[in-house]
């Protein structure tokens, strides 16, 4: 198994590959051209009027394929998430209910692009990940760390568990290291700090990943943007936030030893 390199060249890649204006391919109108905008009232711009965008099986807050994800799988990963300590106060009131649609939003969009990334890996480079891999992943992990109980305060601090981090990020991060092994990915910039040819093709597979697996997202939490590989809140009309204003991205400031 490749060794990992430190989390925080992980995360840069994994924002790079999730970038919503990184690509220079999301202008040539295939790749996710008829994905929402917010309008500036905060609403979403749908192709449809409200209600109207095709729905998950029921019980499921999205649906990738033919695999769904589970509004209890959100919700539990929310709670835990919004339990920390970092978000104490931040869902009082009305605009803590739109905080809360933004959070929900990112983490279901980072389970759908994540779905994405491990679907294609597996069909495409016969990739597959389970728990000996994930529980192998982590332990290498924390080598960098100065050992597990070192990582697992690190990512306290960033607000993330174990758990969570496990579900969340780390099946994507394992799936990218393969993926840049594959691709011949040995920087994932050159010498002018642009992504290097590797990385840019690689990122390019995954924006096209992206914009033709089909997915199905419950109203209740937004809708895919394929562009931007998230899912776009239905925000309030009262309330003028953009996606990730008020949430920050789960795992984003893990610090690195």
């Amino acid at each position: 198994m490749t060794r990992f390199r430190t989390l925080t060249v992980l995360l840069a890649t994994l924002a790079l590959l999730l970038a919503a204006c990184g690509n220079d391919d999301a202008d040539d109108g295939d790749n996710g051209a008829d994905a929402p905008q917010m309008g500036d009232n905060g609403e979403l711009d749908l192709d449809d009027e409200p209600g109207d965008q095709p729905e998950p099986p029921e019980g499921a807050a999205a649906q990738v394929g033919v695999v769904e994800i589970p509004e209890a799988t959100l919700e539990d990963l929310f709670d835990e998430i919004s339990a920390s300590p970092s978000f104490e106060g931040s869902f009082e009131g009305d605009e803590g209910e739109v905080m809360g649609a933004v959070l929900r939003a990112e983490i279901l969009g980072q389970l759908i692009a994540q779905e994405i990334i491990l679907q294609a890996a597996a069909e495409e480079f016969d990739f597959t990940i389970g728990e000996d891999e994930i529980d192998a992943a982590y332990a290498d992990l924390a080598t960098q760390f100065g050992g597990e109980e070192e990582l697992d305060a690190q990512l306290e601090v960033s607000g993330l568990s174990r758990d969570v981090f496990e579900r969340l990020e780390l099946p994507m991060l394992t799936a990218l290291l393969f993926l840049e092994e594959e691709f011949g990915v040995e920087n994932g910039v050159d010498a002018e700090g642009q992504p290097s040819e590797a990385q840019q093709e690689l990122q390019n597979w995954a924006f096209d990943r992206f914009a033709t697996t089909e997915v199905l997202v419950s109203s209740n939490y937004g809708a895919w943007n394929s562009q931007a590989g998230q899912v776009e809140p239905p925000m309030s009309p009262e309330f003028d936030m953009a996606p990730g204003d008020m949430a920050p991205e789960p795992g984003a400031e893990v610090p690195v030893p």
